[in-house]
């Protein structure tokens, strides 16, 4: 008697075959793995942020005190905020601030912040580290300024008392992971108040907006290029290199960069793949 050959697998096989694809699953699936649960993890210590600096930027709006140097010009954005009486509280020196920081063994190490109406100035000046304070310096009761040579002085920075203020807030309400921190704040409209530089209207009911918020575990790169207190010709040059957005959860810089934001710059919301961290 014959009996038909079985075409399927045998047992030893089989066996075999499943110990293959567990091999090429073990060599495929951790890297996967990996990129998905960087990007959530970057993607919700921005959004962690997002919701602290809101919270300090409103708080900062209703402070009926002043949060910067008392009696701050209003072209002076190195000091960042202003008390406006009439505003009832503390509103940017210009439409835009950039803050940047950076935590380690959840201590904030330094932070950054300048006020400009242009978004690109603004981040210019901190992604170059002008106008920087550092922890350890402050609680020795000396002050540090990163000037744009890369030269520390221990002089006050214009934007100390801000920043001091914000580090204490973050400190309080913020459980930050160790990396770096970045946010673009804009008011929702200009204020109209009777201060030199705003039209002469009843003051507006416009308060502080986080644009944007990024998180990464590297710090963006130095801006190198000239900048003043009202231009960064270099920046879109600099944003086109550094910080595009890719599918991985990465910017273009090759490090995962997670990104909060509700604003919409073409056709992307800033944080999809395809846009910038950037506004313009």
């Amino acid at each position: 008697m014959k009996f038909k050959r079985n075409k399927g697998f045998t047992m030893v096989e089989l066996v075999v075959v499943i110990a293959v694809i567990a091999v090429l699953a073990a060599m495929v699936l951790p890297p996967l793995l990996s990129t998905e649960s960087n990007k959530v993890r970057v993607t919700d210590a921005a959004k962690d942020y997002y919701v602290a600096v809101q919270h300090v930027m409103s708080k900062f709006a209703k402070y009926e005190s002043d949060v910067a140097k008392p009696g701050v010009a209003v072209n002076n954005g190195a000091f960042v905020v202003k008390y406006d009486k009439e505003f009832g509280g503390n509103r940017p020196i210009y439409e835009y601030i950039f803050i940047s920081m950076e935590i380690r063994n959840s201590r904030i190490l330094h932070a950054a912040a300048y006020s400009s109406d242009s978004p690109e100035v603004a981040m210019a000046q901190v992604l170059q580290g002008n106008n920087r304070i550092e922890r350890e310096l402050v609680e020795n009761g000396t002050y540090d300024l990163w000037n744009s040579d890369g030269d520390d002085a221990t002089v006050t920075p214009e934007g100390y008392r801000f920043l001091s203020m914000f580090m204490d807030e973050m400190n309080a309400l913020f459980d930050a992971a160790d990396g770096f921190y970045y946010a673009l704040i804009r008011y929702d409209g200009k204020l109209e108040t009777n201060a030199a530089g705003y039209p002469d209207a009843s003051a507006g009911n416009s308060v502080m907006r986080v644009a944007m918020a990024g998180y990464g575990d590297y710090a963006l790169p130095y801006y190198s290029d000239t900048v003043t207190a009202t231009t960064a010709p270099g920046f879109e040059a600099y944003k086109t290199k550094n910080l595009l957005v890719t599918e991985l959860g990465k910017i273009s810089t090759g490090d995962y960069f997670g990104i909060q934001s509700s604003e919409k710059v073409g056709s992307y919301y800033i944080g999809e793949s395809g846009s910038y961290f950037a506004v313009n």
